[in-house]
């Protein structure tokens, strides 16, 4: 049950941080773009990569 809850939410997870990322680079808050932007490629390569892998 919670694999399928997590299932769900991790793609939601990673467009989140990929909005959150290019609002603070348009609001001119670098660090916090650049660190919403690593955190959304390092879900994608979790959520993403995993399935490559099985």
């Amino acid at each position: 049950m919670i694999q399928l809850i997590l299932n769900l939410i991790q793609p939601l997870a990673v467009v989140v941080f990929i909005i959150a990322g290019i609002l603070s680079l348009i609001l001119k808050q670098y660090h916090q773009g650049a660190i919403n932007l690593c955190i959304a490629l390092a879900n994608f390569m979790i959520f993403y990569g995993g399935k490559f892998l099985k």
